[in-house]
């Protein structure tokens, strides 16, 4: 299961499992409660698992925040989901703070 919180208007948690099985329902509930009014960081330290369906997930992030003309940064990312951003070559889209 995969959660998302909004601890204040510029901070999200995520948290469980970010995967195919999990996106969607978690893309709604994100869509629910997500409209930046800041500069927004995006917390990872408790996902459990991801795939390549977590990049939609981070990517629609990024959109909603630029479409708000605020940055995004994403903080914990887990050492696989760096993987894939690498791979696919999302490191100036998706951006990362040392954590």
């Amino acid at each position: 299961m995969a959660n998302v919180v909004l601890q204040n208007s510029s901070e999200l948690v995520l948290d469980g499992d970010l995967t195919f099985m999990t996106i969607k329902p978690l893309y709604q509930k994100l869509n629910a409660v997500f409209s930046p009014e800041a500069d927004v960081t995006v917390d990872l330290k408790n996902v459990a698992m991801c795939d390549s369906a977590s990049l939609v997930l981070l990517l629609s992030i990024v959109q909603r925040a630029e479409q708000h003309k605020f940055a995004v940064q994403f903080t914990h990312i887990p050492q696989n989901l760096l993987m894939l951003i690498r791979l696919y070559k999302l490191t100036e889209i998706i951006k990362s703070s040392a954590s």
